[in-house]
């Protein structure tokens, strides 16, 4: 085998070796892509969870400020019957 035969073998077996190795790093990177996607709608639906939540806790929070205000106010009626009974009047 002479030089310029033993140097175009080199250099088959190198390209080859490249093209290998390009096919399996175009592999990884699909696959990288893919699991980049599916992050992505992952992290889309985390956040309409979140605002979802939040809106929930928004409404709860409203809700039970209602509730605090009416406590707040029955509170207030009823000291006022304790007064009228323990001070005899009654006001129908």
């Amino acid at each position: 085998m002479n030089v310029f035969s033993h140097r175009r073998l080199h250099i088959l077996f190198y390209s080859t070796s490249l093209s290998e190795e390009k096919r399996r790093l175009e592999g990884r990177l699909s696959t990288m892509e893919e699991d980049l996607e599916e992050e992505q709608m992952n992290y889309e639906s985390a956040i309409e969870k979140a605002r979802k939540a939040q809106e929930q806790l928004d409404q709860m929070s409203g809700e039970v400020s209602q509730q605090q205000s009416l406590v707040s106010k029955l509170e207030s009626a009823k000291s006022q019957l304790e007064k009228q009974v323990k001070g005899g009047m009654v006001i129908t």
